[in-house]
């Protein structure tokens, strides 16, 4: 019996680090580089040099055309996007959300009008991971609460199954 194990590096879409204060908007891959917008600064990191610190008041990476984003599910067969972070104890973010990722597009059709993941904090009693194909579906998971001003690992597995959108949630593990 044997396993096929494919390239991780030829389906990795983008990969930022935060490693480099001067370039936080740096991609790894060399194909989405983003330019850090409002006062994104670069903090200690739970791996490697650095981490974007955000304050919830605008602050984004913008990765303005970037295409492979776009195509990321193309194929159909989904994504993954996984990240550490670190929340304060006491924030709720925009509108109670903690946006991780998201990718909109209003010109684009083929998945609504964009994606996004982040953390549903509007009761911080119970958090919930949450995912959404804007115009489409919006998907949340119920989860312990997030410790405060602890990195968290956390992985979320989208699927698009002929049109069967689901998505799996992980953290730390």
């Amino acid at each position: 019996c044997g396993l096929g194990v494919g390239s991780l590096q030829a389906a990795l879409v983008s990969y930022y680090t935060f490693d480099d204060a001067a370039d936080l908007g740096a991609d790894a891959t060399g194909t989405n580089n983003g330019t850090p917008v409002g006062d994104a600064t670069q903090g200690p990191g739970k791996v490697g040099a650095g981490s974007l610190v955000l304050d919830g008041e605008g602050d984004i990476v913008d990765v303005a055309g970037a295409a492979s984003f776009d195509a990321v599910d193309d194929n159909g067969d989904g994504w993954t996007l996984a990240a550490w972070v670190k929340t304060p104890a006491d924030a709720a973010g925009d509108d109670g959300v903690m946006r991780i990722f998201s990718m909109y597009n209003p010109t684009e059709t083929w998945m609504g009008e964009g994606w996004g993941v982040g953390i549903d904090r509007s009761d911080l009693a119970a958090q919930k991971l949450l995912s959404t194909t804007y115009g489409i579906v919006d998907m949340r998971s119920d989860m312990d609460p997030l410790p405060g001003d602890e990195w968290t690992h956390l992985a979320y597995v989208y699927q698009n199954d002929g049109g069967n959108i689901a998505t799996d949630y992980y953290v730390n593990g």
